[in-house]
């Protein structure tokens, strides 16, 4: 194999690590089927764990920003520029505000 060759097996290789630096973005869903069955303690711990899941993902936003500085000094390759963590963060702030006012309506506490 030639050096050219060689060269576009290292290219194409890097580039498949590369597609691997992030992970796919799960975002929850806004609403859902059984909405209407919550009851008020259900929401309130439902919005619990949302803010506590939100707090985790701007952690690993923060934390992945001082990787991403790390990785490019020795490959800019391979840095992870997707915005995941923001897309779930808002879904999540998305589905809390959905979640006021479902408990808005049922008058909860």
């Amino acid at each position: 194999m030639n050096a050219l060759g060689r060269f576009l097996v290292i290219g194409i290789a890097c580039t498949l690590i590369a597609s691997c630096g992030s992970r796919r973005s799960e975002p929850v869903q806004k609403t859902r089927s059984s909405d209407a069955l919550l009851t008020c303690g259900h929401m309130a711990a439902e919005q619990k764990v949302n803010l506590e899941r939100a707090q985790d993902l701007s952690r690993e936003e923060t934390a992945q920003e001082g990787n991403n500085i790390g990785i490019m000094i020795f490959s800019p390759i391979f840095l992870d520029l997707s915005p995941t963590e923001k897309n779930e963060i808002k879904a999540l702030n998305d589905r809390n505000q959905h979640l006021d006012a479902l408990m808005a309506e049922k008058r909860c506490p």
